[in-house]
């Protein structure tokens, strides 16, 4: 492994690699999506909620920059309390190398809930759009800063083709930007810088007066309580992506329901003038 090199470029270098191995596989993979009959689930659909903050429960079994997060290791189990929970959608890690995850996750989880699906990953390529789809994913996430500009807007275009709902995520305002030019209806924000892993909410606060209303805006990463919630649905959030605090809990149904007492509200408006 170089030092020399960020995790993130380390990842993107090590997700060339995974490609080069699918590229002899494109038509088999084309021919077996036209003969896919069943019909993806709403992902949008299921996140915006009038009086509640839209949740979506991630199984995550690792991460490059603390190791092994949790004690559960059966996708099934977690993600079943996560559902009976309330959970709106399931968000799966697939990236194998760096976060230990898989796409066997992934079509383990869609054979046991019908809840919708994002696999989340490190998409550079169709062909990891086609493997999505093929394994039972419902949404893909579209990272906006690990894609040079035209790969980016073609990707995007290519889930529209293919039927797949993109998660484009975001951390500053060039990559808003770049995310509403393309047309995104769903847009995610990472409170967790990729390069340097640092997480902080204010990059939300900061970011989501900059969205306009008829977006349905994720709030992602260091999400951990009710107050965490209720601010960002009062600042106009429409859901959050929490993995590595559900992750670490012995009762991950009692932790949502925790971090849901107070998510029953309606959402803000994004530039409400109560907030600095």
């Amino acid at each position: 492994m170089n030092r020399n090199l960020s995790w993130l470029d380390q990842i993107i270098a090590s997700k060339k690699e995974e490609i080069k191995k699918l590229l002899p596989l494109h038509s088999k993979m084309e021919k077996e999506l036209s003969e896919l009959s069943m019909p993806r689930k709403a992902f949008s659909a299921a996140l915006r909620h009038k009086k509640k903050m839209g949740l979506i429960a991630e199984f995550k079994r690792s991460s490059p920059s603390i190791g092994v997060i949790g004690s559960s290791t059966d996708p099934i189990l977690q993600v079943s309390k996560y559902r009976k929970a309330g959970a709106d959608c399931i968000s799966v890690l697939t990236e194998e190398k760096f976060f230990n995850g898989s796409l066997e996750d992934l079509k383990k989880i869609r054979q046991s809930v019908k809840l919708p699906l994002l696999r989340k990953d490190f998409i550079i390529h169709e062909l990891q759009i086609l493997q999505s789809i093929l394994a039972g994913a419902d949404a893909i996430l579209l990272i906006v800063s690990i894609l040079p500009v035209k790969d980016f807007f073609r990707l995007y275009s290519y889930c529209m083709q293919v039927g797949i709902e993109p998660l484009v995520e975001v951390h500053d305002e060039v990559e808003i930007e770049r995310a509403l030019e393309a047309g995104a209806s769903i847009i995610g924000i990472n409170n967790r810088d990729l390069r340097t892993f640092h997480v902080d909410l204010l990059v939300s606060r900061r970011l989501l007066p900059l969205i306009p209303e008829d977006k349905i805006v994720v709030s992602e990463s260091g999400i951990s309580s009710s107050d965490d919630l209720c601010d960002l649905r009062m600042r106009g959030a429409d859901a959050v992506l929490v993995g590595e605090f559900l992750m670490r809990q012995e009762d991950p149904a009692k932790a949502i329901a925790d971090l849901l007492s107070r998510s029953f509200l309606p959402r803000g408006t994004r530039k409400s003038p109560i907030f600095g």
